[in-house]
């Protein structure tokens, strides 16, 4: 699952915030993660004890990854002014990030006791009570809701994803119609609901219908996309990545210079959709492995010393120094230290692992790639049909555009698979639907990994879904999906489309000749 783009913070109506703060959010809701935090960190050094410097402190860690500074800021936050109803619902936000989704209900609880009524922690609330698996504490949330003011677009959507869940189509195909019908709708929640109304109209067998619903819904949303420049921006990367030669020295010089990681990286390179949270929960639920789901360990590194690297981040890296290198390698190692904890290996199934396995083989060249590949044809319709961020992947809104992009990335990976010295595995979804046993005992041997019978029993991993499971997963697109056993059905999604793949073909056959 892909993360939806950060939602833009807020200020507190209960505190008036001051001009450098309210040009730290500016930073922070544009993306200059690091320029927000040089000017938040003057308030708080200045005036420690300010509530509303603290919570955006609080809120600037979130942003970067650091999860665990960010709880104790947003916690310092709420003792310094225990009346604001935002700070409960910034933390609601870091407990979703975290999969910690029972603590993530109680906030939203703990923002309704302080403010009844508030409107976006009655929406968050029903998002939570979802994510947690309590559908119809959910459903009654919501209804509640309902019977005391029209309800809002974003918790309406709400109730056609909850209503989904629970496999009331009729009534979930209602709502969204009306949801759909509305006026003043954001688009964002139109496109969304329009997508899950045709996955609804996909599994009743409905495929014309369903094919409809999402090329409406990804209409909502303008974009623009040059097949053509990224394609040349990605042979131009895997053209400057040097020989395998060069790798073997950098592997020893980086080996030899860097402090013991305590967590050794395991990278998921695949394409959104191609069965990456299935992946990840099968070898996390093994007791040596932790999954940091689609945390940014590489890409928030690289966004953060973007000066370093000059115009083209990608080429950059590659001509960065062995200093540089070190330093962002480190950077990167840390950030998995804390997602990870003491666990000694974690898993990332980040969405551009792919376009960054030139990075991965420079600053890890001995952390183990795993290839996932699927059915291209099961892949692009699972895109299309799926709310992923179009605002850093429009590709996703066009399925002439997927076939494009898949296209692409598997011919990037063969560039430049000969370039890396890193262990490489290669697992095939369908392989892993249809014999799992042995596809996983296979895995974890290369992985040097002992076999564990839990990694069979994935859907029991997670702490919110048997009593004995241990693992918190980072929040994905496929979270309810992964919660339930494997279906080998999911196998042969591909074939049921074949006479409605023409848009999908013309642009993976264009680009694969």
């Amino acid at each position: 699952m892909a993360r939806r783009s950060p939602k833009p913070v807020s200020k507190s109506p209960s505190v008036r915030v001051d001009p450098t703060l309210a040009r730290a959010i500016e930073l922070l809701n544009a993306g200059r993660h690091a320029d927000a935090q040089e000017l938040v960190d003057k308030v708080v050094k200045a005036r420690p004890k300010d509530a509303a410097a603290v919570r955006i402190k609080g809120l600037v860690e979130m942003r970067r990854g650091r999860y665990d500074d960010a709880e104790r800021w947003l916690t310092k936050a709420s003792k310094l002014d225990p009346r604001n109803p935002m700070t409960p619902l910034d933390r609601a936000a870091l407990h979703k990030l975290r999969g910690r989704y029972p603590e993530m209900v109680a906030s939203c609880r703990e923002a309704l006791r302080k403010n009844p009524g508030h409107r976006a922690a009655e929406s968050m609330l029903a998002r939570a009570l979802e994510s947690a698996g309590e559908l119809e504490s959910a459903l009654e949330h919501i209804r509640s809701v309902g019977s005391r003011r029209a309800l809002d677009p974003d918790i309406g959507d709400a109730l056609v994803t909850v209503l989904d869940l629970l496999g009331r189509d009729e009534e979930a195909l209602e709502a969204a119609d009306g949801l759909l019908a509305a006026k003043g709708v954001p688009a964002p929640i139109r496109r969304r609901t329009g997508l899950r109304r045709g996955r609804i109209l996909e599994r009743r067998g409905e495929l014309d219908a369903a094919l409809d619903s999402w090329e409406s819904a990804q209409k909502e949303l303008p974009v623009t996309f040059d097949p053509d420049g990224f394609d040349r921006r990605l042979d131009q990367v895997a053209a400057a990545m040097p020989a395998p030669e060069a790798a073997n020295a950098w592997q020893a010089a980086s080996e030899s210079s860097a402090a013991p990681e305590g967590t050794r990286p395991i990278f998921i390179a695949a394409m959104p959709r191609s069965g990456t949270s299935l992946l990840e929960r099968m070898i996390a639920a093994h007791p040596s492995v932790v999954g940091i789901g689609e945390a940014a360990m590489v890409t928030e590194t690289i966004r953060e010393h973007r000066e370093l690297l000059g115009d083209d981040q990608m080429l950059g890296l590659l001509k960065a120094d062995r200093e540089t290198t070190a330093r962002l390698r480190l950077e990167a190692a840390r950030r998995a230290r804390e997602l990870a904890g003491d666990t000694p290996y974690a898993i990332s199934k980040h969405l551009q692992n792919w376009m960054h396995l030139p990075t991965i083989g420079r600053w890890f060249p001995s952390a183990p790639v795993v290839r996932l590949v699927r059915d291209p044809a099961a892949t692009a319709i699972s895109i299309f049909g799926q709310d992923l961020p179009a605002d850093r992947m429009p590709w996703v809104t066009s399925l002439e555009w997927i076939g494009r992009v898949l296209a692409t990335e598997r011919r990037f990976v063969e560039l430049v698979r000969p370039k890396l010295v890193n262990p490489w595995i290669t697992v095939a979804f369908e392989d892993l639907l249809q014999r799992p046993e042995p596809e996983t005992r296979r895995l974890l041997g290369e992985l040097g990994l002992p076999f564990d019978e839990g990694c069979l029993a994935h859907h029991l991993a997670e702490s919110t879904t048997s009593r004995s499971g241990a693992q918190r997963f980072m929040p994905t697109l496929s979270l309810h999906q992964v919660r339930r056993p494997i279906d080998p059905t999911l196998a042969h999604r591909g074939g049921a489309w074949s006479g409605r793949m023409d848009a999908f073909h013309r642009g993976f056959d264009e680009r694969a000749s």
